[in-house]
């Protein structure tokens, strides 16, 4: 996928790669694709079956989709040639220009009450898979690579990758291109007592923004202690509770801003 300038939108499209290494050449074949978690012995995905009739090609092939069973099928419309010992790609999903995205950063620390510095903002970009949002195709798991064009010479330059799962219409697409270089976040105990059954710590954690424009943050705090860590705020931007082991802060950091954030911990078996 292409994302534009102000990072809001990506025009979106689809190959499939077929390998063939069966040592057989395919002539005027027939293709169907099958995506979701199939119960059988574990061998390459997707899987595609051959079937060779007699064809004439006149437009370029595209798949047709259809529920099938549990899974869904994809079909090609038209019959192909797939040689020994080659690899064939073939669009899959035609161009979606325009689709909404959205941009964040996020950042997972752990409980404990120890400090860590240069920590990490992991850059990701999501996105309703959504009629409304010029998707709505059921999308198999495969790799997303998202590129950007380079306003100098017009050229579209690769910035991430990463591997999404079987995705149905209607849910969220997340695509994680990789760390932020203008984030820093660096995680500071400000006190750390042990006790025999736990401890008690202070944390402050500062987030900085060095690049010259605004980002959205996600921090996520991961409390494996489960309800047995008390986690309060201290500094008027509170973790809200997902559940008992993920806590949460969204905010928004402007331009060279640092922002604060800080609580306790109390831990008793």
């Amino acid at each position: 996928m292409v994302l534009n300038q102000d990072e809001d939108q990506v025009d979106f499209s689809g190959w499939v790669t077929i390998d063939n290494n069966s040592g057989k050449k395919y002539e005027n074949t027939k293709i169907k694709l099958i995506a979701g978690d199939v119960n059988t012995v574990p061998q390459p995905t997707p899987r595609f079956f051959a079937m060779p009739v007699a064809a004439n090609p006149v437009s370029p092939p595209a798949f047709a989709e259809k529920s099938f069973g549990d899974y869904h099928m994809y079909t090609l419309d038209q019959r192909v040639n797939v040689n020994e010992s080659s690899r064939k790609q073939i669009e899959f999903i035609p161009k979606a220009s325009g689709v909404n995205v959205n941009k964040t950063y996020e950042l997972s620390i752990n409980t404990g009450g120890y400090s860590r510095e240069d920590l990490k903002f992991q850059s990701k970009i999501s996105f309703l898979n959504s009629k409304n949002n010029r998707m709505g195709i059921p999308l198999p798991a495969g790799t997303v690579r998202v590129f950007k064009k380079d306003q100098a010479d017009g050229s579209l330059e690769f910035i991430g990758e990463s591997n999404i799962g079987h995705t149905p219409r209607d849910e969220n697409v997340t695509v994680t291109t990789g760390n932020a270089f203008d984030l820093v976040g660096k995680l500071t105990a400000i006190s750390r007592t042990s006790v025999t059954n736990g401890y008690d710590a202070t944390m402050q954690l500062n987030v900085t923004n060095r690049s010259d424009k605004p980002a959205s943050m996600v921090l996520i705090l991961n409390n494996y202690n489960g309800d047995n860590n008390a986690i309060k705020g201290t500094t008027g931007i509170d973790w809200t509770k997902i559940n008992a082991n993920r806590f949460e802060i969204r905010l928004t950091a402007a331009a060279n801003e640092t922002k604060s954030v800080g609580w306790t911990e109390r831990h008793r078996d």
